[in-house]
């Protein structure tokens, strides 16, 4: 099979099992997010976004290292497999023991100590997952069905199991529960069908490996500590956090699910960046960072403009004041998607350390005028603050990328902007001065978008072919 059939295929296995599983976490959230209320909801959110910075610690950048090592040398697939699953279960103990230290120190209420606990128990299931090495060996479908069924999983238990905010706890559990369960099940199947894992303690390699990885763990982990900063923050600095992590996590959990597309187009083409060279006209990079530009601008207009509708169907009128926050934020959209067009490969050819500047001078940025703002106008100061610190990134890693291969990717930039602009200007036409159906002129504006993409050649029909074709 041909290297851009590969390419192809594994985009089309994770976009299918990740399109269902979405789908069936519409409903899951839809049904939490109305079940729990907004307070509620706060608590949850806050609490899990707490774990995702002790990800740092059971992560330590082994995936991507494992990966970029993997693609190197298939030979050694085992000998990784076996030593990065070891270490990484080794410091899922230390993390976990870490976060209940830290639960118990937090200002907060007894409940919400316990639910960040919980919530911890996460910490485990990523240490067994090994979607880092199906994603080495480029056996992308095993990840998006174990996707599916987490999904799945969620979906139905927590329309059995959660009906009021008196099931907070009960909502915890059966995501932290959902995620052990479908990562065993994985490990399992990695160990039964595939290759024996055996658990290896050597703490002298784990040092020897933890040197190569922190410095790419840091530069991915530096990212979880920017984009959640606002929330975590939140809870930090209002007194009455948890309605405004509420509504802010309803807003967030958009943007999250508009950066889906961008981790399927990264999870297929990342094996292939690192013996690749940008300086070619078809060169992966190049191809990857067009349909970057491309789903950025798409995504980005559609969230802005129909914010409102977005947030009812997924939420309920109990979310309204993140309509505005979310048709604000639709402009990190477009920025997050130009910096992840050059951060992962930036990644896969070992400069993790520019990424690891550039986001943590924006995290530093971050936290300060969070600072500021966020005392004053709430979440709506964590939103002008995530704006701000993601075009300081783009700058920064535009600049590097010019610096280092003479390439700044101007023209389909221009040209991704421009449609944005474009279809801004037939939704006023279509919805607020011809005064069509708000669907209709949806459609519309899809139609005009995907043709406008032919004409201005940001992607070519073959290019569209390359990806849909099995």
């Amino acid at each position: 099979m041909s290297e851009k059939r590969v390419v192809a295929n594994n985009v089309m296995y994770l976009t299918l099992a990740e399109l269902l599983g979405r789908i069936l976490q519409f409903f899951y959230y839809k049904h939490i997010t109305v079940a729990l209320g907004a307070e509620a909801f706060g608590v949850f959110s806050w609490s899990v976004t707490n774990i995702m910075y002790f990800f740092i610690i059971v992560g330590a950048g082994l995936d991507f290292y494992g990966i970029r090592e993997v693609t190197k040398d298939k030979s050694k697939t085992k000998y990784y497999s076996d030593i990065i699953l070891s270490l990484r279960l080794f410091l899922s103990i230390i993390a976990f023991f870490v976060l209940c230290n830290y639960a118990f120190l937090l200002p907060k209420s007894l409940e919400v100590k316990i639910v960040v606990i919980i919530a911890g128990l996460r910490l485990f299931a990523d240490a067994l997952l090994p979607n880092w090495i199906y994603q080495a060996i480029e056996k992308m479908h095993i990840m998006a069905i174990r996707n599916f069924f987490l999904n799945f999983l969620n979906f139905i238990l927590a329309y059995f199991l959660i009906s009021s905010a008196d099931d907070l706890f009960m909502a915890i559990s059966v995501v932290s529960f959902n995620l052990i369960l479908t990562s065993f099940v994985s490990l399992y199947h990695y160990h039964s069908r595939i290759d024996k894992i055996n658990l290896k303690i050597d703490f002298k390699k784990y040092i020897t490996i933890l040197k190569q990885s922190l410095p790419i763990g840091f530069s991915v982990q530096i990212l979880i500590f920017y984009n959640f900063a606002d929330i975590i923050m939140l809870g930090y600095l209002r007194e009455n956090f948890e309605y405004e992590v509420g509504i802010y996590s309803a807003a967030a959990r958009i943007i999250m699910l508009s950066m889906l597309p961008n981790q399927i187009l990264q999870q297929a083409f990342f094996p292939k960046f690192s013996l690749d060279d940008p300086n070619k006209p078809n060169s992966y990079i190049n191809n990857f960072t067009k349909f970057v530009y491309f789903i950025g601008a798409f995504l980005t207009i559609f969230i802005i403009l129909y914010s409102r509708e977005i947030i009812l169907l997924q939420f309920s009128i109990e979310y309204k004041e993140a309509i505005m926050l979310l048709q604000f934020m639709g402009l990190k959209v477009f920025l997050a998607h130009l910096a992840i067009s050059f951060s992962s490969p930036m990644l896969a050819k070992n400069r993790e350390r520019i990424i690891m500047y550039a986001v943590g001078a924006a995290f530093i940025l971050n936290v300060i005028l969070n600072y500021i703002f966020i005392p004053i106008y709430g979440f709506y100061g964590a939103a002008y603050t995530t704006i701000i610190c993601e075009f300081v990134i783009v700058i920064i890693f535009i600049h590097s990328n010019y610096k280092k291969y003479g390439i700044v990717y101007f023209s389909p930039l221009l040209n991704s902007l421009l449609l944005i602009v474009i279809i801004y200007v037939i939704h006023l036409l279509t919805n607020s001065i011809l005064n069509f159906n708000i669907y209709f002129s949806a459609i519309i504006s899809i139609f005009t978008f995907f043709i406008l993409t032919i004409v201005f050649k940001i992607i070519s029909l073959d290019e569209l072919k390359a990806i849909i074709k099995r």
